[in-house]
């Protein structure tokens, strides 16, 4: 899955439940999507046979990607400030 049909998916998921259901439009609903859209693209792409050390950098990374999707979903294009 690539990264424009994973935001795609995001998003389209994000507005439907925004319609249907009176917490579907609430932020936290795109990034738990986006984290279970994350979580699909680890277990498709799971290093078979890898070290314990493989799986961890590939769920870090994975969790990563989530919320550059979320991010993305949002409309969150660039960072103007640094967290304090």
């Amino acid at each position: 899955m690539t990264f424009p049909v994973a935001t795609g998916l995001v998003s389209a998921t994000w507005k439907v439940f925004g319609q249907v259901f009176p917490w579907g439009g609430e932020k936290w609903v795109a990034l738990v999507l986006a984290l279970a859209v994350g979580a699909v693209i680890y277990c498709m792409s799971e290093p078979q046979g890898g070290t314990r050390k493989d799986k961890i950098a590939a769920a870090a990374v994975a969790l990563f990607n989530s919320f550059n999707l979320a991010a993305a979903a949002l409309g969150i294009t660039h960072v103007t400030e640094t967290p304090k």
